[in-house]
């Protein structure tokens, strides 16, 4: 019953958003808590509402955000009324700033290429045209030929095409260098886009807003694909003096969004450790006198279980001590992990 109740309510939280567009929410990061296996991010977001009930989007966020870990909470006494997540596969990620700018020095050093090889095109053309016309003419109505055409017609192509070889060189080296530049920066653009061409998440949150204002939003979510894994650096100046340890961490992300200019806090606590005190099912030992041999048909035999170590006693009667489940033995090989000592590292 409680499936259907829920299954309903999404249904009309689907039909509700379809009928109304939702409002797109911008937000940034705010701080990080990087686990060593996960991270939680905090957003920070501001919005001018309307009074009454609406369908906000939260867009640009991680793919593999967890749904089960989204919190949302808001100023001003707006309530949040329900929390959804989907994935975006038709919105990619927003581009940084620098990858923005390497982008367009791309394209200014593509166009110079593409600018280079025209021209180059163009000498060549000349070059063709100046050698299919080299024949000698002559001179005047007699067709006397003259020895100041031929010296003139020797100087037009030795200085033009001394010219036009050297700008063909200068052009080719320019070439070299731009195919190298340009190389560098498209596998640096790919290895970029590698991480930005992907979907994006979006959370869906319906608010209703008891008057007009602008909106506080903290939007907070865990994440798998970061974490952190410590180091150390030790330092020795002499052998009569003593170590120096600096305890350092290697922290890895693979959400896709950046993390520059951020808040970003390290610790060593399980995030997916439940704080609720484990169960202990006690352990109960019974001494049974005048026990038979190890594998006899003692009629409690059957509900024993962990035999302990065999005892004399007055030299003829055997006491067997077994370690005896109370009840039910669901506890039996559980281990409770205790989440000990945690430690916190903040970095600014």
């Amino acid at each position: 019953m409680n499936k259907i109740v829920i299954g309903l309510s999404l249904l009309l939280y689907a039909n509700l958003a379809a009928a109304q567009d939702p409002i797109e929410v911008s937000s940034t990061v705010k701080s990080v808590t990087v686990y060593p296996r996960g991270a939680q991010i905090e957003r920070f977001s501001s919005k001018s509402l309307s009074t009454g009930r609406q369908f906000l989007v939260f867009p640009g966020l991680a793919s593999e955000l967890d749904a089960s870990s989204i919190s949302v909470s808001a100023s001003d006494g707006i309530s949040v009324m329900s929390v959804a997540s989907q994935v975006n596969y038709l919105k990619l990620g927003k581009r940084p700033k620098n990858v923005q700018l390497l982008d367009d020095s791309l394209k200014a050093y593509e166009f110079d290429h593409k600018f280079n090889q025209n021209m180059l095109a163009v000498y060549t053309e000349e070059k063709a045209m100046i050698l299919a016309n080299k024949s000698v003419g002559w001179s005047g109505q007699s067709g006397d030929f003259l020895i100041e055409d031929l010296e003139d017609l020797s100087d037009f192509y030795r200085d033009r095409l001394a010219d036009i070889m050297l700008k063909v060189m200068q052009l080719e080296q320019k070439q070299t260098r731009l195919n190298l530049q340009i190389n560098r920066m498209r596998k640096q653009l790919n290895e970029h886009n590698a991480k930005l061409n992907r979907s994006t998440g979006e959370v869906l949150v319906e608010v209703n807003v008891p008057k007009t204002s602008t909106a506080k939003f903290t939007l907070s979510y865990m994440v798998r694909s970061a974490g952190w894994v410590p180091s150390y650096n030790v330092n020795v100046t002499d052998v009569d003096k003593p170590l120096k340890f600096a305890y350092n961490a290697k922290v890895y992300q693979n959400t896709g969004i950046d993390w520059n200019q951020v808040d970003i806090t390290l610790t060593n606590a399980n995030p997916n450790l439940s704080g609720n005190k484990p169960e202990i099912h006690p352990w109960r030992l019974y001494f049974v006198e005048g026990f038979g041999a190890y594998g006899g048909s003692g009629g409690s035999a059957g509900v024993l279980s962990n035999k302990m170590e065999s005892m004399e006693m007055d030299g003829a009667t055997k006491t067997r001590a077994f370690a005896v489940a109370a009840d039910d033995m669901s506890g039996a090989d559980l281990e409770y992990p205790v989440n000990d000592a945690v430690t916190r590292f903040k970095i600014k």
